[in-house]
């Protein structure tokens, strides 16, 4: 049970729910968007999030998009994650999404609400680093299309109020030879010691991943060395992981030390699966 009261919109269109939160938080209201909700009601019950007001923006047509248009393949950011295993264009994401959670879970969570979220993981987020994908947000000043990284470098850089409206990937990424796995500790539901995606693109590999540190991980300092056929395989992933960008943290998915074994393990075998030189 949520123990204090909010106030509940359902806005049509997106400048009604941009306009909205603004003037709820003018009000001195703390509105947050509401996709799958799932993150909302269980801090809520928990009393780890307080809002005055939810923003529902499943109404909004933008946010539902699934669908290729000129090479591109475009998602709502409400899609749940049960759609983005089910698509049939995006092979990477149904794999990566079909591990996130149990099926009765997925069928709320939103694939924006997902990568948006305040958990640490954010696993959706892996295939769409690997493929470079652009994101479709909107503020104040209007709707505009940015780069993923330019939107989630590593953290969230999107101001106060931007609403994710839709992840945009190039349909020549769709086929890519890809690689997906999760590697939990114990069962088959769970958080991971190490989810990682990777794909071989124009000859060149590159790869994104999330549990082993406070976020996901994608950089050109890690895939550089990944790709430099100068080395053997176990030194190029030694100085990957000499360059990660963001500390390992022990926690109790696994320590540092098996993360670390974990993460070479699985580089050699995305080595081998895609034939990289």
């Amino acid at each position: 049970m949520i123990s204090s009261n909010f106030e509940y919109f359902k806005p049509g269109t997106i400048q009604e729910a941009i306009n909205l939160f603004h003037s709820l938080r003018q009000q001195g209201k703390t509105p947050l968007y509401y996709g799958g909700g799932t993150e909302i009601i269980t801090l809520s019950r928990i009393n780890l999030l307080h809002t005055d007001a939810v923003i529902d923006v499943n109404g909004i047509p933008e946010c539902n998009s699934l669908m290729v248009q000129n090479q591109k393949f475009i998602l709502g950011s409400c899609i749940s994650l049960t759609q983005a295993v089910y698509q049939d264009h995006f092979p990477l994401l149904s794999k990566t999404a079909r591990e996130i959670a149990d099926q009765t879970a997925r069928n709320k969570i939103s694939l924006g609400g997902n990568i948006c979220s305040n958990i640490r993981f954010k696993e959706a987020i892996l295939p769409f680093l690997v493929t470079e994908a652009e994101v479709v947000v909107a503020t104040l000043n209007g709707v505009e299309t940015l780069s993923l990284k330019a939107a989630f470098d590593e953290e969230y850089q999107l101001p106060l109020g931007t609403l994710l409206i839709q992840l945009i990937v190039d349909e020549r990424y769709l086929s890519a030879p890809y690689y997906a796995n999760k590697i939990r500790t114990i069962g088959t539901v769970g958080y991971p010691v190490l989810s990682i995606n990777a794909i071989k693109i124009d000859g060149r590999l590159k790869i994104a991943a999330s549990g082993v540190s406070t976020l996901p991980i994608q950089s050109e300092l890690i895939d550089d060395p990944l790709n430099n056929g100068q080395f053997s395989y176990t030194e190029r992933i030694k100085t990957a992981i000499e360059q990660w960008t963001q500390p390992m943290i022990n926690d109790i998915q696994g320590s540092i030390e098996y993360k670390r074994f974990v993460l070479e393990r699985t580089l050699h075998e995305i080595f081998h699966q895609l034939e990289v030189e």
